[in-house]
């Protein structure tokens, strides 16, 4: 058992033979601002989220690859220290409009309701519509990343 995330990356990293630098490992911001007051991190780090989204539009606009199943992503702070480690499952593309209770609870937002994720997730989706220069719209899509939790998980906290 791991005492914290550093530890946890470096041997988990090492029995895959991968490196922090690898291409199967990539660092993503989960937070934009102070953790203290983010219930959605707090629920990251208690292994109530197993998903994450973003426009796909946002992806190809940005030029960005989205990952692989198997893939790793490190999610960092706001300063970019690693916090959380999860392991890709799988991709769905969604639209807006059909996001369901339960997927809303795989992202988890707040108590995980689809009525707190559409509320909370309305600032995401603006931002990346503006990237993506598109206009939004109940059909939208989004890409769904759903992910194991490696870190923090039941047998490391």
């Amino acid at each position: 058992m791991t005492k914290n995330i550093e530890q946890f990356l470096e041997q988990y990293l090492a029995e895959n033979g991968l490196t922090r630098r690898h291409s199967h490992v990539r660092y993503i911001p989960f937070l934009d601002a102070d953790e203290s007051v983010d219930d959605h991190f707090d629920n990251l780090l208690a292994g109530k989220i197993c998903a994450g989204f973003r426009l796909k539009s946002w992806y190809i606009e940005q030029g960005v690859k989205w990952s692989e199943p198997g893939h790793i992503i490190v999610m960092t702070d706001y300063y970019g220290v690693p916090r959380a480690c999860a392991k890709i499952k799988y991709f769905e593309t969604v639209l807006y409009k059909d996001v369901t209770e339960q997927l809303a609870m795989a992202i988890g937002y707040g108590d995980g309701s689809l009525k707190t994720w559409q509320q909370r997730s309305h600032h995401i989706i603006n931002l990346d519509c503006v990237a993506a220069n598109i206009k939004f719209n109940p059909d939208i899509e989004l890409l769904i990343t759903h992910f194991e939790m490696l870190y923090p998980n039941a047998s490391s906290v």
